[in-house]
């Protein structure tokens, strides 16, 4: 999810911010650490989950192909892409599987 974070955003021009609250975490996790799971979940996960964008406005439905649409931060002006948790906000920076282009 974090390299597909930053190609969007590079591309784009925009920054981004994730809430580490808010993302889904594959059943498989459950019985790794609180850090292996959030590593799991930032850095893996593209065979299962899709990462778009939409505007606030935009009326999303709840599900697609039968995953649950999940909300898990927002996209800024600024071109820091940061994780937020426990209340605070530290870089993110990209990991896991980069594609050949």
């Amino acid at each position: 999810m974090s390299t597909d974070l930053q190609h969007l955003c590079d591309e784009s021009g925009v920054g981004a911010e994730v809430q580490a609250d808010h993302l889904p975490m594959h059943p498989l996790l459950t019985n790794a650490t609180p850090e292996q799971a959030l590593r799991d979940a930032l850095h893996g996960g593209e065979d299962y989950e899709l990462l778009f964008t939409a505007t606030r406005d935009t009326q999303m439905p709840r599900s697609v192909g039968g995953i649950p649409v999940t909300c898990i931060g927002r996209i800024t002006r600024d071109k820091a892409i940061t994780l937020r948790r426990n209340g605070n906000a530290e870089p993110l920076p990209p990991g896991g599987w980069e594609h050949d282009l």
